[in-house]
C-alpha cells in the first residue's frame, strides 16, 4: 500500500505533466476511459481541470478527437467480456496516435 506521502508525490509529478502538456497544446482535453458517473462522458478542457485529483481522469489529449469519443463510448456500452481488452488496446492506441498522455495515479 502506497504512503501518504508517496500518494503526494505521485499527484504532483503527474499534476506537472498535465501542466508541461498544456503549455505545448494550449487546447488540450482530458478524460476517462470508463463511465463512473455521468460527468465522465465528455472529454474536459485540461486547463479547467487543473489541479488533477487523483484518477479524475486518464488521458490528454491536443484537442477534441471524435473518433476518441466514439471508441469510449461504444466501449463503455458493451457488457463486460474478456475480449474488450481489444476494444481498450484501441483507445490507447487512438491516444498514442493524436500523441496523448496518460496519466498514472496511485
Amino acid at each position: 500500500m502506497p504512503t501518504t506521502e508517496r500518494i503526494t508525490q505521485n499527484n504532483q509529478a503527474e499534476n506537472q505533466k498535465a501542466r508541461e502538456y498544456l503549455k505545448k497544446y494550449p487546447n488540450a482535453v482530458t478524460g476517462n476511459v470508463n463511465f463512473y458517473q455521468d460527468d465522465d462522458k465528455e472529454m474536459k478542457n485540461l486547463k479547467d481541470a487543473l489541479p488533477l485529483r487523483n484518477f479524475s481522469c486518464v488521458f490528454a489529449i491536443p484537442g477534441k478527437d471524435e473518433k476518441l469519443a466514439k471508441l469510449i463510448r461504444n466501449y463503455n456500452s458493451k457488457p463486460w467480456t474478456s475480449s474488450l481488452i481489444n476494444d481498450v488496446n484501441r483507445i490507447f492506441d487512438r491516444i498514442n496516435q493524436l500523441n496523448g498522455i496518460t496519466f498514472y495515479w496511485i
